[in-house]
């Protein structure tokens, strides 16, 4: 009787995931609402271990806003990813002795409270060094920490309409508006995140933490760039555009027949290719488009590219057939959709991080559920997509940080 042989090979083994830039940083979270979690957030994506700690009877606010999943508020879920969770008491002598337990191993704090109130806590930079010397303490404030308006809330709107983005977005003929998304508290924490990553770079050089300081006015004012460039050394008043660039012709919205079209054409050469996409080649030999860099809107017929975007293929969809997906990309054209930029795109957010890698993108969007850091049976695991709630930890003891 034939037997089959048996295969001597040794199985293949998984390579290793690669280990994530940030791991075995230790990041003690104080944030609540948006700016502060985003930031967090963004470093526990790239390995670190995030303590969330909340109010206890409370948590953060956005545990609180509609609408739900779950029992869970999306928006909390949207930005507290990767984190483990924690309530703590930090006025009673118990919550604070843990919180020195906790401080005395982290490499990071980070909070967004008033000026100030960490400092009458007890729990300033200057009190968080001495008991350990290496933390690196981020703090996140509408206004800065010193000056007249330090003590002055924070609010996204507030932000973005006194840092002049409001002024500079929106039509000519119309008021002032906001940025869809709250810009102010994103980009407050995207430069909080890149902050403690450079302060923890230098730490490696010095073996001493330091204190980063984030403004949401003064990181706001940061974006303002060639906006500013014009104020400042051309002497003209960046004002409202609609959809138009300041320098780009053209660089706007249309309207095809089925849905809006975003086209930026940013040189000649993709000029060239759109005009023929668009069933209007005679525009290129138009004397006025030579140097679309010398052009103002007005200048430019911008009536017939409309025209051209209804009428030269039946839609959007059809359209970017019709000239081929990568000659789209060239040019810069793309339908307009809230859907379709996070759900359609093929090149759109993928997870890879180490806390959702492979997921898929409703789980980029979810929390965690709790489990144990140290004796305190009130933390989270990146494990599970979605959390259950705020767990009490307020009167446990903490013996191992």
């Amino acid at each position: 009787m034939a037997h089959a042989k048996r295969s001597s090979a040794a199985p293949r083994r998984r390579p290793a995931r690669p280990r994530a830039p940030l791991a075995g940083v230790r990041i003690l979270d104080f944030t609540r609402i948006l700016a502060g979690p985003f930031g967090s957030m963004s470093l526990g994506d790239m390995g670190a271990e995030v303590i969330k700690i909340e109010e206890p009877g409370k948590g953060d606010d956005t545990r609180g806003w509609p609408p739900f999943v779950g029992g869970e508020a999306t928006y909390f879920l949207a930005v507290n990813r990767n984190k483990k969770s924690l309530t703590l008491n930090m006025k009673a002598p118990e919550g604070q002795a843990i919180l020195r337990k906790l401080v005395a191993r982290a490499d990071v704090v980070l909070e967004n409270f008033r000026p100030g109130t960490m400092e009458r806590l007890g729990f300033g930079y200057a009190a968080l060094a001495g008991i350990n010397p290496r933390i690196v303490y981020c703090s996140i404030s509408g206004f800065g920490e010193s000056g007249p308006e330090a003590s002055r809330p924070g609010y996204d709107l507030i932000v973005q309409g006194e840092s002049g983005v409001m002024d500079i977005t929106g039509f000519p003929d119309g008021p002032p508006v906001k940025v869809g998304n709250s810009i102010a508290d994103l980009v407050a924490g995207m430069a909080a995140a890149q902050g403690i990553t450079l302060a923890l770079l230098a730490r490696e050089r010095t073996g001493r933490g330091q204190k980063v300081e984030i403004g949401m006015l003064d990181v706001m004012a940061a974006l303002l760039t060639y906006q500013a460039g014009l104020y400042w050394n051309a002497g003209g008043r960046p004002g409202r555009r609609g959809n138009q660039h300041p320098s780009i012709v053209p660089y706007e919205v249309f309207q095809a027949r089925d849905a809006y079209l975003t086209l930026g054409v940013a040189n000649n050469g993709l000029w060239e290719k759109m005009c023929r996409a668009i069933g209007h080649p005679e525009l290129i030999r138009d004397p006025r488009n030579r140097n679309l860099f010398l052009l103002a809107d007005e200048d430019m017929d911008v009536a017939r590219i409309s025209e051209g975007s209804r009428t030269s293929a039946p839609t959007v969809s059809a359209r970017r057939r019709r000239m081929g997906e990568k000659s789209a990309a060239t040019i810069g054209a793309t339908p307009l959709s809230f859907k379709a930029a996070i759900t359609a795109s093929p090149t759109g957010p993928q997870p890879t991080t180490s806390g959702a890698s492979g997921a898929s993108m409703r789980a980029l969007f979810t929390a965690c559920t709790p489990t144990a850091i140290g004796s305190v049976s009130a933390a989270c695991s990146v494990d599970s997509p979605l959390g259950t709630g705020r767990t009490s930890a307020a009167e446990s003891r903490m013996n191992s940080p």
